[in-house]
């Protein structure tokens, strides 16, 4: 984060800073990071965008409210490995199949019942 605000405050103009970090995206566009490389908003995009959208406007408690909402699951999205998770929770929300090529494995009975719950 402290680098991050570095590179922030020695930008040039036509440079811009996006997160790389869902959960840090709400504190680095506070400190000018204009956007988001996203997992999360994958399988969640309206309510990652209305978090983004929100903290661009300097709504930071509404920011705040949506970034608590996805803190449970964004934890789920990372404890088999990236994608195995957003994979999952895509399968879970009808958008496509959660298979992952090798050396990864689809998403334990366990994650996915804890990414369908707190997808709810």
């Amino acid at each position: 984060f402290e680098q991050c605000i570095e590179i922030l405050k020695h930008k040039p103009t036509h440079f811009d800073l996006v997160s790389g970090d869902d959960l840090l995206t709400v504190s680095l566009v506070a400190v000018g990071a204009v956007g988001v490389i996203s997992v999360l908003a994958n399988a969640m995009p309206i309510e990652f965008g209305n978090m983004v959208h929100a903290a661009l406007q300097n709504d930071y408690p509404k920011a705040q409210e949506i970034l608590y909402k996805l803190l449970t699951i964004n934890n789920l999205m990372y404890q088999e490995g990236n994608p195995v998770g957003v994979k999952q929770a895509l399968e879970l929300r009808q958008i496509s199949a959660a298979e992952v090529r090798l050396p990864l494995v689809k998403a334990s009975a366990n994650l996915k019942e804890a990414i369908r719950k707190a997808l709810v």
